[in-house]
């Protein structure tokens, strides 16, 4: 193996190595066993990930079943254990308070979001085969600017020279109301925190001037602070603070009557039930979203597994795409192939692996589906079996018959070409006689 390195003009850096024929084949060769951990991971997975979408959805149906609404200004006692949705306003004793940036409001939960100005580094790698089996590739480091709400290790730049990045000066946190009542209830912070902080909070002056000592602060519009020298010329390094609030008022809850307190409740089909929602949201809404988002979930984690199963049959095949490669040509028809035939082996073993776990998980589901596919097969294949052989229509005469005419007296048809009837004798053609001599 050898390589080069360049360093362009603009920070960037290109880098070329080049693997021999019997190096990669070594390498593919390797690259089976890495084929089939991931062909066998991503079969658990997705068996794995059926069972979840299926528990999750049963206990969902569970919950929706037995859910009871209690009413807000009185914990009854006899609901104790019991699954319960609750609604009303939200207040707290205290406000929460982010010193740092001068931040004080009445809410359930108060994030702080602060991004940081960045290098950040692009790889780019291009691969080019040689007659002979051999493969160059060339790999471009490029560096960008822009903004991250997580530190970017600058030393582990492939060309670190001009791009540092400086640690950040504040982190972003979240805090949850400890004290907020809900009519007689009590919920805490594992059940607050189920809310998603969706409105951004208003800053002013007074929170830049919170900063003081802290160099250049700008108030850029109504929700961002900035620190550094210009919000419209940003610099690497400089940094700005937002905040998002979940404020006091109306919440939904559904989850285990505990005390005071609303916690996740333990349903049969094994999940743990715990959903909190801003604003009142009925019950089969809330029902209904978290079907929508298992639903998404459950796709997202199929189609992750399918990826990572193509790339493991891909490795599998592999070894006969580097042998080929001795002729170029002959070795990219041969990837192209791997590639298909890899294709056509996730789309017989994907499919087939969520349907045995849905023979497993849904055993009832699964053979109703199964018999009303077959059933509709039968269906189709029986209607074009017998319009397939079913008689002609008989044909009809061209002329209605008369009244009284003997149905034993059809037209005949006549020797050249005549179709007059029976008894009758066509009219005879004048012969013809030439032309006419003049």
């Amino acid at each position: 193996m050898s390589g080069d390195l360049f360093e362009g003009g603009d920070g960037s850096v290109t880098e070329t190595s080049t693997v021999g024929w019997f190096a990669r084949i070594i390498e593919s060769i390797k690259g089976i066993a890495i084929g089939l951990v991931l062909i066998v991971g991503t079969v658990v997975g997705l068996f794995w990930n059926e069972g979840r979408a299926v528990t999750t959805s049963r206990s969902l149906n569970e919950g929706q079943s037995t859910v009871a609404p209690v009413p807000a200004h009185q914990v009854a006692a006899a609901l104790e254990g019991r699954l319960v949705y609750v609604t009303g306003a939200v207040t707290t004793r205290a406000p929460l308070t982010d010193a740092t940036f001068g931040v004080s409001v009445d809410a359930i939960r108060l994030v702080r979001k602060v991004e940081m100005y960045q290098w950040h580094e692009i790889k780019e790698t291009k691969k080019e085969k040689s007659f002979g089996g051999s493969e160059t590739t060339t790999t471009t480091y490029r560096y960008e600017r822009k903004w991250a709400d997580r530190p970017v290790d600058s030393s582990k730049f492939r060309n670190t020279a001009g791009h540092h990045n400086p640690a950040f000066r504040y982190r972003g946190q979240s805090q949850t109301a400890g004290d907020a009542s809900l009519g007689a209830f009590r919920p805490g912070k594992e059940t607050l925190a189920k809310i998603k902080p969706r409105d951004r909070l208003e800053l002013d002056r007074s929170n830049v001037a919170a900063l003081k000592g802290a160099g250049p602060i700008h108030l850029a519009g109504e929700h961002t602070i900035y620190l550094g020298a210009d919000p419209d010329r940003s610099e690497v390094g400089d940094t700005r603070v937002s905040f998002t609030v979940v404020r006091n008022g109306a919440i939904s809850l559904i989850g285990r009557q505990t005390g005071l307190d609303i916690q996740p409740y333990q349903t049969t089909a094994g999940d743990r039930l715990l959903l909190a929602e801003a604003g009142t949201v009925p019950p089969e809404a809330m029902f209904a979203a978290a079907h929508q988002a298992n639903a998404i979930m459950t796709w997202l984690l199929r189609a992750l597994c399918a990826v990572m199963m193509w790339v493991g049959f891909f490795l599998l095949l592999r070894p006969f795409v580097v042998l080929g490669d001795i002729v170029p040509l002959f070795g990219s028809l041969l990837e192209a192939g791997a590639g298909l035939a890899a294709l056509l082996a996730t789309l017989l073993v994907a499919p087939t692996t969520i349907a045995v776990a849905w023979l497993f998980y849904r055993p009832f589901m699964a053979v109703a589906l199964l018999a009303a596919g077959v059933g509709a097969a039968w269906l189709i294949a029986s209607r074009r079996s017998s319009a397939a052989v079913a008689p002609a229509p008989a044909p009809t005469s061209a002329r209605a018959a008369r009244p009284g005419a003997s149905v034993s007296s059809p037209v005949q048809p006549r020797t050249g070409g005549s179709f007059l009837p029976a008894g009758h004798r066509p009219l005879r053609q004048p012969r013809n006689l030439g032309p006419r001599q003049t």
